[in-house]
């Protein structure tokens, strides 16, 4: 399933794009209705980038998605 997910712009073989294919499998969870799901794959998400010093906007939207999921 995430093989199929990192192929097209996103395909990497270095690894570097994991964190934003998980981000992308939240938000995909989270519009299905899945909300343990996507809870688990922001959480991973922000494992790997969370305390990065560049607030890119997937981890912005990542930290406020949680939040509205889990508050």
């Amino acid at each position: 399933q995430l093989g199929m997910l990192a192929e097209g712009p996103l395909r990497s073989t270095s690894g570097n794009n994991y964190p934003l294919i998980v981000y992308y499998l939240g938000v995909s969870e989270e519009g299905l209705g899945n909300r343990q799901r996507a809870i688990e794959y922001y959480k991973e998400m922000l494992g790997y980038w969370g305390g990065a010093d560049i607030q890119i906007k997937e981890i912005v939207d990542a930290k406020s998605r949680l939040a509205k999921l889990t508050g």
